[in-house]
């Protein structure tokens, strides 16, 4: 079976040398670890968007990148994947509650169903938003009941919440329950790479 490439940065990184640093689970992997992870999340989107200008930036695909990011993200958090619209809807709702200062009004149970359904959801089915919500690029970040967000303070917000969770991987030690997520979630991307597709 071929050995996937996982990575390119912070250096080529194949499926197996990735198992390898997963069952070591040494302190010195650490930051390869994160590297992966900060591409993953960082550099394959937020870079992009980052150095997207502004005047020709979609607000559609700033929202949408951070939708499955923010998902992602919880998914790394808790070393499971979302299987289920239930799950999903969880994970977001936790996001939110977790990091309401970043997220203000977010945090709220309705406004955060409002958003999956409205929002997340009509995103990636509909590539569109439904249900009255509109995308902005000014104001305060939640405008509620008018269900407006304000896409580049959205995006920045989500942009520092993931760099924090850098940070908190580069300060918990490898045996830490944030590590034990980390490395659920980078062992499921390694089978994922030993699945052989049925013809």
């Amino acid at each position: 079976m071929k050995d996937l490439i996982i990575s390119m940065y912070p250096r080529r990184i194949t499926a197996s040398q990735l198992q390898k640093m997963i069952d070591g689970r040494k302190e010195e992997h650490k930051k390869t670890l994160i590297g992966i992870i900060e591409h993953r999340l960082s550099n394959r989107f937020l870079k992009t968007l980052k150095n997207a200008d502004p005047k020709d930036l979609s607000s559609f695909l700033s929202i949408a990148v951070c939708c499955f990011l923010i998902e992602t993200l919880q998914c790394f958090r808790t070393g499971k994947i979302t299987k289920s619209p239930k799950e999903s809807r969880k994970a977001i709702h936790v996001f939110f509650s977790e990091h309401a200062g970043h997220f203000p009004g977010f945090d709220d149970e309705e406004i955060c169903n409002d958003f999956y359904g409205g929002v997340r959801n009509s995103l990636l089915h509909f590539a569109d938003t439904r249900d009255g919500w509109s995308l902005k690029k000014r104001g305060d970040l939640l405008n509620f009941p008018e269900k407006e967000i304000n896409v580049p303070e959205f995006l920045k917000a989500t942009e520092i919440v993931i760099t924090k969770y850098f940070d908190e991987l580069a300060l918990a030690g490898i045996n830490d329950s944030l590590w034990n997520a980390a490395l659920a979630m980078l062992q499921k991307i390694v089978d994922d790479c030993k699945v052989t597709p049925k013809l």
